[in-house]
Order: structure tokens, then sequence, then C-alpha cells
């Protein structure tokens, strides 16, 4: 190596270098010198670098290939420096931090579904697709705690289904849908559970407003629950809902049970309890598998189950039973004043096929008022009661096609259009 390159003449006249310059000129030699001749060997005995301090310096080892920065770069502390004998307890304490957020979280949705279940365990059950369920118990742990004040909540001219869901118990109050409340639905936990009562009365030329339940809204339905009026001039039910649905519902009155004022309306699995005169209107009404119960219990009493009224024959309206039952145990079988039907119109039409008439049943109509044009259409009919004499002017029996192809209840009210599926119903006449 040229001693000169490291050589700096007293007599220059340049300024005296600065030792720091002059450290900095043998690194850049050494390197220079490493670098174009790649044969030489040596090593860097030591660096002493600092303002003013000598230098040290050998041959600069020569290097071949490509660098590694894994072996040879920073010796950088390790990513997780909290470890101990090969355990990571960082890792470790941040799972533990994890688990810990995640049962915290399944613990504060229990609580939150446990008090939803407490409420809605008081709740029915339907599988009615309702879109909007408002709840009403008596112990003030849901929305309402009376029945009235949960209709008149619901939304007025509703276009989907609104449930109002009862909770056990007997709620003593007279409930009015209005005709704006349409699409409504009340729902019991069961008809032996949830009981509406009342004991309103008033003259009987007023009895529409007696009733504990009065409908008048659009498809209006009423399922697994008892609707009761004990007043000896009261009505259980007063229905004037157009496409309404009375599912598994139990209706009971002193006399008068239910009046079907007018619309389509039908009735599933019901059981109607009165003394005289249980069902009267002049509605479309259709009820299948229903049972109908008179309640006399003296002899000199008359009972008639159904009253129908048309007055017109523009109005195709009617009574029409299928697979129903009949019944009067509280008077002899021979008792002769209890009736199927009584004409309270001139064109009065009550259809009863398929259905059991119990041996009290002594005849079909009672006949007040005079009979115009009125008709009592059987067929299929069983039962002690089924061999009455026939009144031949009003009676007219029926054979199966003319009886299907007339009242069933596919073509007499067109149920397969309206008839919610979850509604239990026979399109057609049993064969």
């Amino acid at each position: 190596m040229d001693d000169s390159a490291f050589h700096v003449s007293p007599s220059s006249s340049s300024p005296a270098a600065d030792p720091s310059d002059v450290e900095y000129l043998d690194i850049q030699a050494a390197s220079e010198s490493s670098g174009n001749n790649s044969g030489s060997q040596g090593s860097v005995d030591s660096l002493e670098v600092g303002m003013g301090s000598p230098m040290s310096v050998g041959s600069i080892p020569s290097y071949h290939g490509t660098p590694d920065h894994i072996h040879d770069g920073p010796n950088f502390p390790p990513a997780n420096p909290v470890e101990a004998d090969g355990f990571n307890w960082t890792r470790f304490l941040k799972l533990i931090g994890a688990i810990v957020v995640v049962c915290a979280f399944v613990l504060l949705i229990a609580l939150i579904f446990t008090k939803t279940r407490k409420k809605e365990d008081l709740m029915p059950r339907t599988d009615e697709d309702c879109m909007i369920r408002i709840s009403v118990s008596k112990n003030g742990k849901s929305d309402y705690r009376t029945i009235s004040e949960a209709v008149d909540a619901s939304p007025s001219h509703s276009p989907f289904r609104i449930c109002i869901l009862i909770a056990a118990g007997e709620y003593d109050e007279k409930v009015v849908v209005g005709r704006f409340k349409s699409n409504l639905t009340l729902i019991g936990e069961g008809s032996q559970k949830t009981t509406i009562t009342s004991n309103s009365t008033l003259p009987l030329k007023v009895i529409g407003v007696t009733a504990t339940l009065s409908i008048s809204g659009t498809a209006f339905m009423a399922r697994d629950l008892t609707v009761l009026n004990s007043a000896q001039h009261g009505v259980a039910v007063e229905s004037w809902s157009d496409y309404s649905v009375f599912f598994r519902v139990i209706l009971k009155g002193v006399n008068t049970t239910l009046i079907a004022g007018g619309g389509n309306q039908f009735y599933r699995s019901c059981l109607f309890y009165g003394k005289s005169y249980l069902v009267v209107g002049n509605a479309d009404s259709f009820f299948q598998k229903c049972d109908f119960y008179s309640e006399i219990s003296h002899s000199d009493e008359t009972a008639v189950f159904l009253g129908q009224s048309r007055n017109s024959l523009n109005f195709q309206t009617g009574f029409l039973i299928h697979q129903c039952g009949f019944y009067a145990p509280g008077v002899p079988t021979d008792h002769s004043k209890v009736f199927l039907g009584s004409a309270l119109g001139d064109y009065a039409l009550i259809v009863v096929m398929q259905s059991y008439l119990d041996a009290p049943v002594a005849r079909y109509f009672e006949n007040t008022p005079p009979l115009i044009d009125s008709s009592f259409v059987t067929f299929g009919n069983s039962g002690r009661g089924s061999t009455i004499e026939r009144e031949s002017s009003v009676v007219h029996p029926l054979g199966l096609e003319a009886a299907e192809a007339r009242y069933s209840l596919r073509t007499f009210i067109g149920g397969i259009d309206w008839i919610p599926d979850d509604v239990d119903h026979d399109m057609d006449l049993a064969r």
C-alpha cells in the first residue's frame, strides 16, 4: 500500500488537517484497498472512533457472496420479549384476555335472553304470520294489562297481520274491534286458560251493544280463548267482520251466544253454549266441526239452535253447518221443543250436512215467523235426531254431488282464498 495516500506534507500551504479528517481518510483508504485487491487478507484489529482519537487500522476482510442479513445483521430483540424457559407469556395473557371478553359477552346475551324469555313465556305460541306482536297479561310483565288497551294501540287500516297475544287469566272487559282495525288477531293461551268476560246487558232491542266482544274490522281472527257474557240479555260475540275466522274458541251466553251480523265468517272447532237462539244473524257463516249445546233444563222451555234472518233473495247469505254436533243434555229425549233452526227472515237459509243430531232434537224448524221462501237443506246427518219428521215444504234433502257443488266451504264462501293455512279446514265434504 502506498504510504503517500496517508502522508500530509508539513510544508503544504493548505491549512492543517483536522484529526477527524485523518481518521475518515484512513477508513476510506482501507475500504478502497479492500475493494481493489480482492486477494488481500487482513482484519480490522481495533477502531477507536472519537474526536481526535487515534485509529489503529489493519486490513479489511474481503467477503465473497451475498450478505446474510439474518446472521450478519443487527441482533434485534425478539418480537415477544416476555419469555421464560421457552414459554410465551405474552401470547398466553392475550389468550386469557380474549377468553374473558368472550365469556362476558356470552353472559350478557344470556341475561338479555333470560329476561326476554320470562316475558315471552307468559305469551301463547302460534304459527300465525304476525308482522306486529302486542302482549297482554294481568301481571304487568307485558305491553298492556287489558285487551282493549292493546286493540286501541294497534295500527289502523293495517295491510298485514297484527297479533295480540293474551296470557292466561280472566279479563273482565268489553272489547270493541272497530271497523278501522283490520287484520287483527286475538290469540289466547288456550280456550280453558284465557277468558274474556263481561256482564253487559241492555234491553233486547239494542242487543248489539251488549256483546263482550264486538267486531267490525275486516279479516279479524280469534283463536284459543273463551268469550263469555253472563248477563241475561247479553251476547258473547257480535261480528260484522268480513273474512273473519274463529278457531278453537268457546262462546258462552245465557241465551243468545253469537250475532253473526254480516260478511263471510268461518268457525272451526268452536263450542257454543246458550239456552236458545245460540246463533242469529244474516252473515255468510260456515261452521265446521263445531258443537252446539242448549242449556235448557225444563221440559216447558223451548230451545232453538240457529236463527237465520235473510229477508231478500238478493242476499246470498245463510248458515252452513258441516260435521257439527247439536246437543241438549239437560232435557229428556222425548222433549218436543228443541229445534235446529228458525226462520227469522222470510228467505232464511240453513244447511246442515254430515252432522250429529242428539236425541232431544225434535224438529228442524220452529215455524215462526211464517215461512215464505225459507229453506232448510240437509245431507248425510246422523244421530237419533236425524230421523225426525221432515217438514216437506221447507226441508230439502240433497245428494253428495248437489250438496258439494253448492254448499261446500270451497264453493259457498270461497274459503280457499282467505282462510289461513294454519287454521284447520276441509274445503270439500267428506266422502
